[in-house]
């Protein structure tokens, strides 16, 4: 027998039925994709700002601490050795390169350094610095490599400046210790003549003692030890 093909009609008319089920759905998706990308990029740019605004406080917070800041050089000597050194307290002389009693550094007073010398206080004396004791040190306890002294002929080929006048830039910001090639950033002094004051090295300054804050009477050790 011969069969009849089935008219094609029917199956036209389920796929559009299909279709026209499906298509409010199909319709609704991309305005879902949208709805749920929005948050995304909402987030985004929440996490953006934060960061910008974070950004922006740590240069802040630098340019507060920059070198822009300071006005004074300060003088730090180590006064105790590291007996029952606490370890924040060694960090924050390791920094200082104060890594011997008797040694002396010099730097400015912008907040970094001047919460290391708080950090410490309790075993080095500090004080401001004047120019004078500053091309003393220099002359007298600058050393390069070798153990070789300083000189005004090397620090003038160097800087353009002999020890007394780099001294008064020094003093003004307008030189830097690094400028004169290979010095060495820490000055070794001797124990002071006719030794510390009667209240020992375990009390501040300001009760006879040898620690803290001299002021400008750290030129006065300072005369002592070089």
């Amino acid at each position: 027998m011969i069969q009849k093909n089935k008219p094609q009609g029917k199956p036209e008319k389920v796929s559009e039925k299909i279709l026209t089920k499906a298509g409010p759905k199909a319709a609704s998706a991309p305005k879902k994709a949208v709805v749920a990308v929005a948050p995304k990029v909402e987030s985004v740019a929440k996490v953006s700002r934060q960061n910008a605004d974070k950004q922006n406080r740590t240069a802040i917070l630098v340019s507060k601490n920059s070198k822009s800041f300071a006005d004074k050089r300060i003088a730090i000597i180590r006064v105790r050795g590291s007996v029952h050194l606490r370890s924040g307290i060694a960090d924050a002389m390791k920094m200082l390169n104060l890594n011997r009693v008797n040694h002396c550094v010099v730097v400015d007073n912008r907040p970094q350094y001047m919460g290391m010398i708080n950090k410490a206080k309790d075993y080095i004396t500090f004080g401001e610095i004047n120019e004078e004791t500053v091309a003393s040190l220099i002359a007298k306890r600058g050393r390069l490599p070798g153990n070789v002294r300083l000189d005004d002929a090397y620090v003038k080929n160097a800087t353009g400046k002999d020890i007394a006048g780099f001294a008064g830039a020094f003093m003004k910001f307008e030189k830097e210790l690094k400028d004169i090639p290979d010095i060495s950033p820490v000055f070794r002094l001797r124990p002071p003549k006719k030794g510390h004051a009667r209240g020992g090295i375990k009390k501040p300054c300001s009760v006879g003692g040898a620690l803290g804050n001299r002021k400008e009477k750290i030129n006065d050790l300072l005369a002592k030890m070089i």
